[in-house]
């Protein structure tokens, strides 16, 4: 499933949950209203969710999927029209992909019926200050844009130095930990480390003692895994003629595509394989705890796998226009988000051209035998992700009485972004 549309189901539970929390509720409806949701599906390829819509009383939020989705296809979702799935009046939007489309098609959709659109809030910026002159395209995005949900500690001054209203509310990653920890433990006392047992994941697996365990993640995307796992397969042969015992244990992504495509290659691999199929966060998990070392396609795998506290080598391989674009017009060193944050190489790359068997092969030996690369991750690992927490300051400004230090879960991302939105639209809660 593509991450920017889990990004809604924590942010619908936060609605609910300042519901549970005001007196009036936050839709003016019952807190036991039941939640809509519309799902859009391309017929040809349902690896994509083209869109979907989640309403929950006068907020509605909608999503799109890599795939661009036809000029009709979410008309019929509740934040392209201006009423809710009871009939109430629409009092926000809140997309998230494809910001260009969704936010013209819910403007022109807007003017067609001869009302005035909702208020539009936009849930993950685009990564404008990547590339060379991509401030340049920011120049419309104020005027159609009422506000902007940012989930990279540097990104709401940098748009509101372009006149877009912005709000830092953390990364949705962070999510994860709160599923993962106890009832009531704040995950920033454990630092954001998601701890498994690697011994009884291990056990689980019915991998051997003294097995040498690394995790392949070769992505989410059809492209990608077709290009990355052959030169993971021959990475882990060479790797296997120098560490004996070695296993791959592989999680699929929740996908029939990339489930059928990654379990047909993996059936001629030389190297010993544990196969994920249509894996869930908690398997996931629980591979990463069994894992020595990991190789991993970039993508937001490199964050949970730092939040698991994983070595990682990162790879990455584009089509060769592709990979030129990229190199000619970007502005960073760096490909993974942890890179990128510190400015600094502490996850070994394999980009391009360079990310070849032998490459790869020598990274992750350098990362299985150097304990001094290990250590550098894990405190990379703690410095990144507590820069990815929402500033609890501004959500308890934001929230009033409705949150507290003393509750730990009002300190979540999502509740950082539905506080957000709600202050916005200057509701009373209290």
């Amino acid at each position: 499933m593509w991450r920017c549309c889990e990004n809604f189901s924590p942010l619908k539970r936060a609605f609910r949950r300042l519901d549970w929390q005001s007196p009036n509720g936050i839709s003016q409806t019952s807190v036991s209203q039941t939640i809509a949701i519309r799902w859009r599906w391309r017929e040809l390829d349902e690896e994509r969710r083209i869109g979907f819509g989640v309403s929950y009383g006068r907020y509605c939020c909608h999503g799109s999927c890599r795939a661009a989705p036809s000029p009709c296809s979410h008309l019929g979702a509740p934040a392209a029209n201006s009423y809710s799935s009871d009939g109430l009046q629409t009092t926000c939007s809140c997309d998230s992909g494809c910001q260009g489309f969704l936010i013209s098609c819910s403007s022109q959709h807007h003017r067609r019926l001869g009302v005035s659109r909702p208020p539009l809030v936009h849930y993950v910026a685009p990564s404008s200050w990547a590339w060379k002159g991509g401030e340049n395209k920011l120049k419309n995005l104020a005027d159609t844009l009422d506000h902007l949900l940012c989930i990279l500690p540097f990104e709401a001054a940098l748009f509101k130095a372009h006149g877009i209203k912005a709000t830092y509310v953390g990364h949705p990653v962070l999510e994860d930990a709160f599923t993962s920890v106890a009832t009531g433990e704040n995950p920033a006392h454990c630092r954001w480390w998601i701890k498994g047992s690697k011994s009884c994941s291990r056990q689980d697996f019915g991998l051997q003692s003294g097995s040498t365990v690394v995790c392949v993640l070769p992505g989410s995307r059809a492209q990608e895994v077709k290009r990355m796992l052959p030169l993971f397969e021959s990475a882990l042969d060479l790797l296997a003629d120098k560490v004996p015992m070695l296993t791959a244990i592989i999680p699929t992504a929740p996908s029939h595509v990339i489930t059928d495509a990654v379990t047909e290659a993996v059936k001629s691999w030389k190297t010993p394989n544990i196969l994920l199929p249509y894996a869930s966060e908690k398997d996931k998990y629980s591979a990463f705890a069994a894992s020595d070392v990991s190789l991993c396609t970039s993508g937001t795998a490199v964050l949970q796998l730092q939040m698991a506290r994983v070595p990682t080598v990162v790879a990455y391989r584009a089509h060769p226009l592709t990979e030129w674009l990229i190199k000619s017009r970007t502005k960073l060193h760096y490909i993974s988000l942890p890179n990128i944050l510190l400015d600094s190489p502490v996850i070994p790359e394999a980009l391009f051209a360079d990310c070849t068997p032998q490459r790869l092969f020598t990274l992750l030996c350098q990362v299985l035998e150097d304990s001094e690369v290990k250590e550098q991750q894990a405190k990379a690992a703690e410095q990144v992700l507590s820069m990815l927490v929402p500033p609890q300051q501004s959500v308890l400004e934001s929230t009033g009485s409705l949150c507290s230090v003393e509750n730990v879960f009002d300190w979540r991302p999502s509740m950082a972004a539905a506080s957000t939105i709600l202050t916005l639209l200057q509701i009373d809660k209290t």
